[in-house]
């Protein structure tokens, strides 16, 4: 019985990590991050990564290659505070976007990765929020993302 669990979990790992080579080395974080949402701004949606927890927020992107191109990461916090984000081991810039609830407050643009930076900038919102969505860098042009745009989120 022992010999058929273990069969099982080294075929398990197999299949994961073909599926990973097949990608291109590129991994979804919607298994290990384990939910994922979506949101709506100005009529377009955006697949979400939630980052919830305190290791999920820790992580963010940092590692990963890319993104899908209508996806992103929402970090959600349990109060109001003016968090500050940064690009440490982040390998493609990306817009940070800080929300209070449903509405965007402070945006940046085309942060760049920690590659293309020698010192580390720390982006913080000028007001409390408690939601910040990260974005390929450009979105936030083209989806006519600015201070006041109003984003609708499902399943958070």
């Amino acid at each position: 019985m022992k010999k058929i669990i273990l069969v099982y979990i080294v075929l398990v790992i197999a299949v994961i990590l073909l599926a990973v080579v097949k990608a291109g080395g590129s991994f979804n974080f919607s298994l290990p991050f384990g939910k994922t949402s979506t949101a709506e701004v100005n009529g377009n949606k955006l697949n979400l990564i939630v980052a919830k927890s305190e290791k999920d927020r820790q992580k963010g992107l940092s590692g990963r290659k890319s993104l899908n191109q209508n996806q992103g990461m929402i970090f959600i916090f349990d109060h109001k505070d003016s968090y500050g984000f940064w690009m440490k081991d982040m390998l493609f810039p990306i817009d940070i976007i800080f929300i209070d609830d449903e509405t965007v407050v402070y945006v940046v643009k085309k942060a760049p990765s920690s590659a293309q930076v020698p010192n580390l900038i720390i982006y913080k919102p000028d007001e409390p929020v408690n939601r910040v969505l990260e974005i390929n860098a450009g979105l936030a042009d083209k989806f006519k993302i600015e201070k006041g745009t109003k984003i609708k989120f499902k399943d958070l």
